[in-house]
């Protein structure tokens, strides 16, 4: 008891430090979550979640760097994650990576990969990937909210324990940073007409055949404006290359 007693009180202390009573851009969070983790030591690379001694199942490792990648990095490297995953473990495997409801230990919420794109996103192009490898847009959370829903909150450190370990909460979210994905996630679930131009990113899997084997189209869902351009972004640049087993130099 004494020692949850210490851990709540240590927690409070670190939560002091954070801006938890004013409005932050995005950017900036995402800033400051980078910059604690390199002062931290911590390395965010895909050695990182892949050998981390918290993680001890494979599905808790690939889950921990998804959201990661949707945090920081490109909805091109979360597409070439998910489909290595795929060739690695399957159709059915993937499909339950990206809709799995990983618990923030923090809030004791649920967050799927789709919450974690309108929650830490501001690229329409990462729920269009997220959509393409099957999201579930139907899914809430212990709250009864949507995806779609959920930006008028605090940022909340939900990987806590594998970056970033002196922020839990980080400020009050802006809607003005999150218009765009919001409003890409309402056009896919029907809730807004389509705009003129606008295509759907379609499905990566196709019904299966009749020997039993599904077909999986490897290119991504193409943008309306561009094909995967890489974000100006410093935040991108700041992650560390790292090869993986199928796809080297493609995820961070």
């Amino acid at each position: 008891m004494k020692y949850i007693y210490m851990e709540i009180r240590q927690r409070e202390a670190r939560e002091s430090l954070s801006f938890n009573n004013r409005v932050m851009y995005l950017e900036d969070v995402k800033n400051i979550l980078l910059t604690d983790s390199q002062n931290k030591g911590i390395e965010l690379t895909y050695t990182h979640f892949m050998n981390h001694p918290v993680l001890l199942h494979k599905h808790e490792k690939f889950t921990a760097y998804l959201h990661y990648l949707i945090m920081f990095s490109t909805p091109k490297n979360v597409h070439s994650l998910l489909l290595e995953h795929d060739s690695l473990y399957g159709p059915y495997a993937t499909q339950m990576l990206i809709n799995y409801p990983f618990v923030c230990s923090i809030s004791k919420n649920i967050i799927t990969p789709l919450m974690c794109a309108a929650l830490w996103s501001n690229d329409p192009q990462m729920v269009r990937v997220l959509s393409y490898w099957g999201a579930d847009f139907s899914q809430m959370d212990v709250n009864g909210k949507y995806p779609e829903e959920k930006y008028a909150s605090h940022y909340v450190n939900h990987l806590n324990h594998l970056l970033a370990p002196n922020h839990f909460i980080i400020g009050l979210r802006t809607s003005r940073d999150f218009v765009d994905i919001l409003r890409e996630i309402r056009i896919l679930c029907g809730m807004v007409e389509k705009p003129i131009g606008w295509t759907h990113p379609r499905m990566g899997y196709r019904p299966r055949s009749s020997l039993g084997t599904s077909v999986l189209s490897s290119s991504p869902p193409q943008s309306n404006s561009s094909t995967w351009s890489r974000r100006g972004s410093s935040l991108t640049n700041t992650i560390p290359e790292e090869s993986s087993t199928h796809q080297a130099n493609e995820h961070t």
